[in-house]
């Protein structure tokens, strides 16, 4: 991803959206605000569109199209991980991780085709998991190396399929227990760079300190705390653009 002056899109999610905001200003960084809640990326952007090193796909050109909605993918430096419950409307689609595998590869072929994509385990099968998205309960920090998995959301976190996978793309895996957080402290945001720089809630403490002692520049930012009501967090209200000139920002968030 080009993180040369990104915007970072702030929806207005579950609220909070200005002081979310003024916080991102704060960092050094340029912020847009959606407004109104006629289009889907008013509330919460990141469902919109996700870039993949500088090709964007949006949900809204193929309806559920689960490969441009954010909270489905975890991008990384040309891989992405994307939710098994995601790839489930797909022709072919069988709880068998290979099956899953087959899948993917066939999306990857017709929309990415420099970018390896890998099934992220969500357990959905079992536990009657209903949310496809798997930020709110894993980080991937791309050029860091790190991925962390909160134990706490679902048991297939604790999948060797994690291991096998941290280790093919050489990533450092954490198993993070979020139960002492606040509700999904993974949903945070990452904007890539040199050292990767992450927005996360800032009652997240045990996240901030735990990424910070493995070298990432971890910020925290202001979220209103709704408890069961939290349908999202940083990551969810936020997006982001890379001012690419052949796309434009009103058709990523479908104004």
């Amino acid at each position: 991803m080009n993180s040369s002056n990104p915007i970072i899109i702030v929806g207005k999610g579950q609220g909070g959206q200005e002081e979310l905001a003024e916080a991102i200003n704060k960092l050094g960084y340029e912020t847009f605000l959606t407004t109104g809640n006629v289009n889907p990326g008013s509330s919460w952007p990141r469902d919109s569109f996700v870039n993949y090193n500088g090709t964007y796909l949006t949900s809204h050109d193929e309806p559920d199209h689960p490969l441009g909605e954010g909270g489905n993918i975890l991008t990384g430096n040309d891989f992405a991980l994307v939710s098994s419950h995601g790839i489930s409307i797909f022709e072919g689609y069988e709880p068998d991780l290979r099956n899953q595998q087959l899948v993917l590869n066939q999306l990857r072929r017709m929309y990415l085709p420099n970018i390896r994509l890998y099934v992220a385990p969500t357990g959905f099968e079992s536990n009657g998991l209903e949310d496809a998205h798997i930020d709110f309960f894993m980080l991937l920090c791309p050029n860091n190396k790190l991925l962390l998995l909160d134990t706490n959301y679902t048991e297939a976190t604790k999948s060797q399929y994690y291991d096998t996978l941290a280790e093919k793309e050489g990533l450092k895996l954490i198993r993070f227990d979020g139960s002492g957080d606040v509700m999904f402290p993974l949903n945070a945001a990452v904007i890539p760079g040199t050292i990767d720089t992450v927005l996360a809630d800032s009652k997240a403490t045990k996240l901030i300190s735990i990424l910070k002692d493995e070298g990432v520049n971890a910020c925290g930012v202001p979220m209103p705390q709704l408890g069961s009501k939290t349908y999202g967090k940083v990551n969810c209200q936020t997006n982001i653009y890379t001012r690419e000139p052949h796309v434009s920002l009103n058709h990523l968030l479908d104004f």
